[in-house]
């Protein structure tokens, strides 16, 4: 296997079993704080995924996918969070939010500016999911109009917050 790699020793019954870790996605939420997807695979194993979230070089967030890579992160605007396309959220002290089960394929796009929503896109609807920061997390709101791409606009109409999604 080519390409850098971490030597972990004692896993399994052999020591000194090559583990390669490759960084696959990232985004910075503040000049300290970076949330990297990574891809991990070794000779005697699946490809395993994890997301890790760093505050300068400690790690204060980890979690892990069996479903393939978390990718394509979105920041919320003052940093607070970061989402995948999927719709995990991650916040800056390292929680890890995992998407509504029910929610249909499509992608995270966009936060509203005030943080407490989290806009997913797909082909035949969009999904307000209400952040960590919101007064009911995880609550979906449901709007019957196809999109591709979102953007939160200051001003217009409002959908519970002071913005709307256009």
């Amino acid at each position: 296997m080519g390409g850098s790699g971490l030597v972990i020793a004692g896993v399994g019954a052999e020591s000194g079993v090559r583990i390669f870790v490759h960084a696959t996605d990232l985004a910075w939420l503040d000049e300290e704080h970076l949330v990297a997807s990574l891809e991990i695979r070794s000779r005697f194993a699946e490809f395993q995924y994890a997301t890790v979230l760093f505050d300068g070089k400690a790690v204060v967030g980890f979690t892990t996918s069996f479903g393939g890579l978390l990718r394509g992160w979105v920041v919320s605007p003052t940093g607070s969070f970061a989402a995948a396309e999927n719709g995990t959220i991650v916040a800056r002290d390292g929680d890890f939010t995992e998407p509504p089960r029910n929610l249909p394929t499509g992608r995270a796009v966009a936060f509203s500016p005030d943080e407490q929503w989290l806009a997913y896109a797909t082909g035949v609807s969009i999904y307000l999911i209400g952040t960590p920061r919101n007064s009911s997390p995880g609550r979906i709101i449901r709007l019957p109009v196809p999109a591709q791409d979102l953007v939160w606009e200051p001003g217009g109409p409002t959908i519970d917050t002071t913005t709307t999604a256009r």
